[in-house]
């Protein structure tokens, strides 16, 4: 496919997009490119419209979630480091070292109550994260950002897989 996602559904590239434009757009092209409604073309055709649905699919499964749809715009613009080679800057590691011995205590002696309290503060971090970086996850067209807002957003981006571990860790004891 020649477009993006976005391109591909008539969307600005945003972080905040319009959902139920996503959700029409996405049953617009459903219909159009469903390999239902080309039988009778040629196989090259038919296999055309087959990669069309497929990436219909994957377009819309991305763009509707906010967590792929923030890694998907990072890749989109170049942000998105190599897996690996990405690192959390050093002060918010240094936050969360009191969390990592807090979910170690939890592995060797598990308290749901006390698992609650870990997860409760990871949630108040999490909104703290939000409003931090509010007015570029609220931006209707992410193409006019400059190089430090892109770096605000790619640290948030990883920030927020780290907590995404952290509560995953916590999930996995229950």
């Amino acid at each position: 496919m020649d477009s993006n996602y976005f391109e591909w559904f008539g969307l600005n590239p945003s972080l905040s997009i319009d959902e139920g434009q996503l959700k029409r757009s996405f049953y617009q092209k459903s219909k159009s490119v469903h390999p239902d409604f080309h039988t009778l073309a040629d196989s090259d055709a038919q296999e055309a419209v087959l990669q069309q649905a497929s990436y219909n699919n994957v377009a819309y499964k991305t763009l509707k979630d906010f967590d792929p749809r923030l890694r998907y715009v990072l890749d989109l613009y170049g942000y998105l480091p190599e897996e690996g080679k990405a690192s959390v800057p050093q002060e918010f590691l240094m936050e969360m070292m009191d969390f990592n011995e807090f979910i170690m205590e939890l592995e060797m002696d598990y308290d749901a109550d006390e698992a609650q309290k870990v997860l409760d503060k990871l949630k108040e971090l999490d909104q703290s994260l939000n409003l931090n970086i509010k007015d570029i996850l609220d931006l209707d067209d992410l193409s006019k950002l400059n190089p430090a807002q892109w770096e605000a957003l790619r640290d948030y981006y990883l920030k927020k897989r780290y907590l995404w571990r952290l509560e995953e860790n916590i999930d996995k004891m229950k």
